[in-house]
């Protein structure tokens, strides 16, 4: 990658890959660790190269590819205290109309962030994550687990909200099979990590309609409780890379690699990543999952510009 970046949810539209800022100790003379870069991966020429600037230097931007546009919602920024601010903006960017940039839409009705982002029917799924323990705190030290579900119209370009989730957490992993939405892993702020699986089936798109119309369910729980991994789609399973984790002996970053069968509700392990990372991207792509940045070790230390190509 062109900086070396972590806490990144990038998307793919078409043989695109796009990463929206970021942690990255290359941007801390001037943005204090913040990127506020739109880095776009060309799969078929194998080249990066700049996208339009996001509006302001964020990290954990909740980036989705949907109806030929790169949504990008919540995140956190820092405050005018030095602190960090949770974003409740949404914005899209349309490649098609490169000139044009990101554009605002409906900012969200409540602060979210770190947060796991689906797309179906015409909606986008913000699920879990965290949120502010009292109105206008923006200090992340007195922020929560959430298990909030809100929901945005694309064509009416409005919020709802859905059935929460069963588990408060943050720093979970989604991925999308069959129009189901699987919210895999994660931790909570005074808990650590969490091993919990759970499934939003169902179809709809008419606001005021979704709690009758999603639904959530509770599935085989992973091997080993992990936070702050990522996971894609492929062929029908799930693959799940990395993540960190803290305990009483010190704190670590995974390296494991697990695949998930919806079918057959049963986890297994693949080939683990040839490095550990957590705060990565994973993206899959013609029978491959192209896994981006990250870190190797728990925390702001050893980001990586690292890109490499797990084959299952």
């Amino acid at each position: 990658m062109p900086y070396r970046t972590q806490e990144i949810y990038p998307a793919r539209l078409g043989t695109k890959i796009y990463v929206v800022g970021g942690l990255s100790p290359d941007f801390m003379d001037h943005r204090l660790g913040l990127s506020d870069q739109t880095l776009v991966y060309d799969i078929a020429r194998n080249t990066w190269q700049t996208g339009p600037g996001f509006p302001e230097p964020s990290h954990h931007v909740n980036c989705i590819g949907y109806g030929g546009k790169l949504y990008a919602a919540g995140g956190f920024t820092l405050s005018n205290s030095g602190r960090w601010k949770m974003r409740q903006s949404l914005h899209v960017y349309d490649p098609a109309f490169p000139r044009s940039g990101w554009r605002q839409l409906t900012s969200m009705p409540l602060p979210q962030a770190e947060s796991v982002l689906f797309a179906s029917d015409g909606l986008l799924h913000l699920i879990s994550g965290r949120t502010p323990s009292s109105p206008g705190n923006d200090q992340w030290q007195d922020h929560t687990d959430t298990d909030r579900h809100q929901i945005y119209n694309v064509s009416g370009n409005n919020w709802m909200l859905g059935p929460n989730c069963p588990t408060p957490r943050n720093s979970a992993a989604g991925a999308t099979v069959d129009g189901n939405h699987y919210l895999i892993g994660g931790r909570t702020v005074s808990g650590g990590n969490v091993a919990d699986v759970t499934v939003l089936s169902g179809t709809g798109s008419s606001p005021g309609a979704s709690d009758q119309a999603w639904r959530w369910e509770s599935l085989p729980s992973m091997p080993q409780a992990q936070g702050g991994l990522a996971a894609a789609a492929l062929n029908s399973k799930i693959y799940v890379f990395g993540g960190e984790y803290a305990s009483f002996f010190g704190n670590g970053v995974f390296s494991d690699t697990w695949c998930f069968d919806p079918s057959r509700q049963s986890w297994q392990p693949a080939s683990p990543m040839p490095t550990p990372r957590h705060g990565l991207g994973a993206i899959a792509y013609d029978n491959e999952i192209f896994l981006l940045g990250g870190a190797r070790e728990a925390g702001a230390e050893s980001t990586s510009d690292v890109v490499t190509l797990f084959e299952p």
